[in-house]
């Protein structure tokens, strides 16, 4: 079972790493976005 265990650890970092990529897209958009109007 220590298979299983391992697998569900890394899964747990790669659905941070999915939801932070998921809201960095439109954050990085707005800031590039704000950088543009503020030249």
């Amino acid at each position: 079972m220590v298979g299983r265990d391992t697998l569900h650890e890394l899964d747990q970092p790669l659905k941070k790493l999915a939801y932070v990529s998921n809201h960095w897209g439109p954050l990085l958009c707005l800031m590039t976005e704000m950088t543009k109007r503020s030249r």
